[in-house]
């Protein structure tokens, strides 16, 4: 798979957007409210901080990618928090929207930290790679800081300055992230068309193992905890539905592996058609359940 200066020059911009838009949508009342009742919070963070990162190492080692670089695009995409797709998939299918913010905004914050470490201990304890496929801990948390926490800071403090002006924003960033990671995914397998069947056989599997497996985890556990149906769905969607363009910059601009990009890649167009199908079979429960 190839690389181009186009999507390295939309890649962070895209992260930048989505993160940026977080920060816009940073309402500290809603924290508040969250903590008030910190059940569901404390849940979503544990289900998408160790459980996901888990379940991710397990398929990684299963067997079921087909080669390591696969493999280790799998744990990279299993280390990366929810982005403002999952936030937005929430309020589509009426879930809680300031939960949702909660757990992408603090997962996000610590991500810097969590990915380069967790990343070399998964890949060499379980995988044993080479160290061509080692991130620098220092390099990696300054690009990852510069990327994530930088844009979240400056969204926050542009919507504490000119609130007026914050709110029209934030739903046009959340637009525009979502157009410019979907541009990168078409660029990615456009520039290679020969191999997409290919790509797909060979990260499809592993994607939808993934993605599946996370949705109904959150779902059962959540349903376990005798959460309302706005927080089962919201931890589903969050844990379900991850920040790819991130996932994207780890593989494709830091790795710099090709064959390991085909993974957030496939799953940021797999993860609209789980997420979509998660929301309307919740939303139609509850319609039944009301009727």
């Amino acid at each position: 798979m190839e690389s181009s200066s186009l999507i390295n020059i939309f890649l962070p911009l895209s992260v930048c957007f989505i993160m940026f838009g977080i920060g816009l949508s940073l309402d500290f009342s809603n924290f508040q409210k969250v903590f008030e009742r910190p059940k569901s919070f404390i849940l979503g963070l544990v289900l998408q901080n160790l459980v996901l990162p888990l379940v991710a190492t397990l398929i990684a080692v299963s067997g079921l990618p087909l080669s390591e670089e696969i493999a280790l695009g799998v744990i990279v995409l299993g280390l990366c928090p929810g982005g403002s797709t999952s936030n937005i998939f929430t309020y589509i299918f009426k879930g809680d929207v300031a939960l949702s913010i909660c757990l992408t905004c603090v997962s996000s914050l610590f991500s810097p930290i969590t990915i380069p470490f967790l990343f070399n201990f998964i890949s060499s304890k379980f995988l044993g790679v080479s160290d061509s496929y080692v991130l620098n801990i220092t390099e990696t948390t300054l690009i990852l800081v510069t990327y994530t926490i930088i844009p979240v800071i400056i969204g926050i403090l542009v919507k504490k300055k000119y609130p007026s002006f914050a709110h029209p924003l934030e739903k046009i960033m959340s637009k525009v992230s979502v157009i410019f990671l979907a541009t990168i995914i078409i660029g990615i397998f456009k520039q290679n068309s020969e191999n997409v069947v290919g790509f797909i056989k060979a990260s499809g599997s592993v994607v939808i193992t993934l993605n599946v497996t996370m949705i109904l985890i959150s779902y059962f556990t959540a349903r376990l905890f005798k959460l309302d149906k706005s927080k089962v769905l919201t931890i589903g969607m969050e844990v379900g539905i991850q920040n790819g363009a991130l996932a994207l910059l780890i593989t494709n601009s830091i790795l710099k592996s090709a064959e390991m990009s085909v993974v957030p890649g496939t799953y940021g167009i797999l993860m609209y058609i789980t997420g979509s199908t998660y929301g309307l079979l919740l939303n139609r429960g509850q319609k039944n359940n009301e009727s």
